[in-house]
């Protein structure tokens, strides 16, 4: 046998050195694949696609291209030829539920409904573990009529990951089916409470309490939907259906006297540092916002003062109910418990304490068409209140408070106050240099009158009442300390959750390139690696990869890995409004960044096509809420005719995916016991806190 060998061995070794030979070949190969990754990561997807039809052809064995094409296919929206390349790679490897779950998807999104229960049941044979085939599965019975069956695989999904909306959703649908209306009530209500970004959910939830006959809980819902998208025709014919029954119910204030005023300032009088402009009540792009008129109060004795004059036209003591309403031609007024004017006023107006550690209470706020805004209601604020005309005959206003105070009702707005300390003290470093950034360098607001807004676009800020001991402890333990790299403050950007990688501010446009805010994995023990090709991509954000923002049952909310379910109507009532496009054929993810987030968008309808290159943008026109980043794929789902019924977007994380995760930090803390100092290093490699 030795003997044999060695006589076949240099013959062996010879072919593999020849051109055309196996070694070359498959050189071949891998760079025809590395070349068209690289394609569908740049947009250029058709191109990407034929370099993976020609490499099966090719090679009929090679099943890496199967794969990729498929996932390039669902891309385009080319279901029928998804299924084919998924069929092909299922018989090169015929144990492998993933390759059948998404078999399972290609067929349901081409309509196939039989060909895709059958495909996800052979999955979760083989692993009854998959969360994706088990969804499907319960998409697929829905369609088929068993609505019954498709509620007991979503009761075991909702067990095996229990902050995963989409499960609830697709269960309300079910219960729709089979005329439970309270049911499916509860089962909308569960979604949005793990993700309340579900504004498709939202509308059912409306549609279901208006036809209980629950006018003043569908009002509720439909404003909600009214203030994501006041262009909507159908959410403004659904107010003008319900006005009439619920203008007083809906609008009846609280009553000042029945709350209870918050505690005073733990920082002390003399530590609260330098004061900010904090724009109230802001749009989500941070401009300000108008109301028609709101009531505030104080549980200390306050002066109303003119800026232009100095003049102190009045003074107030805790229990009176003080109105600031708007006027025509550009002013304000102020109304006394009495409902004497002090104004008009054309110039703004502050609303003073008298002594430190008073607050101020915002309550019976209303948009300017006079419905309520609810969720401002019983808002505190420390510091003064400044009250300004707004341009279209609103009320607008700034809160001027110093900025340790003000990083005390930002801290448990961005992070919940129950996570670990040393995550909060990562997090109040890192706020207060973004705050002080904007103050003196960046200056987003300069012509809006504020440093800051009270939105994701600055920081999120409620104020007082939300103030918790943990927050507040990690405030006072990091007093005075910020985030520096080299001589320079950080540009201490964060996000809610990365969805498992970050990725550096040079790949979005207009972030610039900083050396410390470059993408890497979310790390932890249980590291999952990152997605570098398409089909690595698709398995990646519909899976639960581990990472140190993956939370699990440590979050009670879809943030990790979400889903958007949106009727393609909807998307094409949005994107007509701005761009004009006619009928909706195809919404494609084009451009990525190397971890995976999107970049460009097209949309192609019956009259034209349109990109959009801003990621705030793609994020605010995908649907009636905003997406919660744009680390996603977009699924098309088809009727016979090849229209878009549905798109199905899955996403990964919350937020731009620069700087540092909120979710890891959190996870840091929790899974590897690091300390602050740790977690922003982690985060800003090369920075440190002084």
């Amino acid at each position: 046998m030795a003997a044999l060998m060695k006589k076949i061995l240099p013959v062996f070794l010879l072919a593999l050195a020849i051109p055309g030979g196996p070694r070359e070949l498959r050189a071949e190969a891998d760079t025809s694949l590395g070349e068209a990754r690289a394609l569908y990561f740049r947009g250029r997807i058709s191109k990407a696609l034929k370099l993976y039809e020609e490499a099966v052809e090719s090679d009929p064995k090679n099943l890496s291209a199967y794969l990729d094409a498929a996932a390039a296919c669902k891309a385009l929206a080319e279901n029928s030829k998804a299924a084919g390349m998924l069929e092909k790679a299922s018989a090169l490897a015929p144990g492998d539920p993933d390759i059948l779950s998404e078999l399972g998807w290609a067929y349901f999104l081409d309509g196939r409904h039989s060909e895709a229960r059958a495909a996800f049941e052979r999955a979760l044979d083989l692993d009854k573990k998959r969360a994706g085939a088990s969804l499907g599965l319960a998409a697929a019975l829905l369609e088929l009529g068993g609505a019954k069956d498709a509620l007991r695989v979503l009761e075991k999904l909702s067990e095996a990951r229990p902050n995963f909306a989409a499960a609830d959703y697709l269960a309300g649908l079910a219960h729709e089916e089979l005329g439970r209306t309270e049911p499916a009530l509860k089962s909308f209500v569960s979604c949005l409470k793990k993700d309340w970004t579900f504004a498709e959910a939202r509308s059912l939830l409306a549609g279901a309490y208006e036809k209980t006959g629950n006018a003043k809980s569908a009002w509720r819902q439909y404003t909600r939907l009214g203030d994501l998208d006041p262009g909507d025709p159908a959410v403004g014919r659904a107010l003008a259906r319900l006005r009439e029954a619920v203008p007083e119910e809906v609008r009846a204030p609280a009553s000042l006297e029945s709350l209870e005023f918050s505690t005073v300032s733990p920082l002390g009088p003399d530590r609260a540092g330098r004061e900010l402009r904090v724009g109230l009540w802001t749009s989500p792009s941070g401009k300000p916002s108008e109301l028609k008129d709101f009531s505030f109060d104080s549980n200390g004795a306050f002066a109303v003062v003119g800026t232009k004059t100095g003049k102190v036209y009045a003074t107030g003591a805790k229990g009176g109910r003080w109105k600031a309403v708007g006027l025509r031609h550009h002013s304000c007024d102020v109304l006394a418990p009495d409902g004497r004017s002090l104004g008009p006023f054309k110039h703004p107006v502050l609303i003073r304490t008298k002594e430190p550690g008073q607050v101020l209470l915002i309550q019976d706020a209303n948009n300017r068409d006079g419905t309520a805004r609810g969720y401002l209601n019983g808002r505190e604020y420390r510091g003064t209140l400044e009250i300004s005309a707004g341009r279209r005959g609103g009320v607008s206003a700034v809160n001027v408070v110093p900025v340790e105070e003000y990083l005390l009702g930002v801290l448990p707005s961005e992070m919940p106050e129950s996570w670990p300390l040393e995550a909060l003290k990562a997090q109040a470093v890192i706020a207060r240099n973004q705050a002080v950034l904007r103050q003196k360098t960046l200056r987003p607001h300069r012509r809006h009158g504020y440093d800051v807004c009270d939105g994701q676009h600055c920081q999120v800020y409620k104020g007082v009442r939300i103030e918790s001991e943990n927050t507040r402890r990690a405030v006072v333990e990091t007093l005075g300390k910020f985030l520096y790299y080299k001589n320079e403050l950080v540009q201490s950007y964060y996000h809610s959750s990365c969805g498992g990688e970050t990725q550096s501010s040079s790949e979005v446009r207009g972030w610039g390139r900083l050396p410390y805010l470059q993408g890497r994995p979310d790390g932890g023990a249980d590291d999952s690696p990152p997605a570098r090709t398409p089909w690595e991509l698709a398995l990646w954000l519909k899976g639960d990869p581990g990472a140190h923002c993956n939370l699990g049952r440590g979050s009670p909310t879809s943030e990790f890995r979400w889903l958007r379910v949106i009727p393609a109507k909807v998307l094409e009532r949005k994107l007509n409004r701005k761009f004009r496009i006619g009928e909706i054929r195809q919404v494609i993810p084009l451009e990525r960044s190397r971890a995976g987030y999107v970049n460009e968008i097209l949309g192609l309808g019956s009259r034209g096509r349109t990109v959009i290159d801003r990621p705030h943008l793609i994020r605010s026109y995908l649907g009636l809420e905003s997406l919660r980043s744009n680390l996603f794929l977009i699924e098309t789902r088809k009727d016979a005719a090849g229209k878009p019924v549905e798109f199905w977007i899955y996403g990964g994380g919350w937020g731009h995916g620069i700087g540092l995760c909120q979710s890891g930090a959190a996870g840091m803390a929790l899974k590897e016991k690091k300390n602050s100092a740790d977690i922003l290093e982690f985060y800003f490699p090369g920075s440190e806190v002084r």
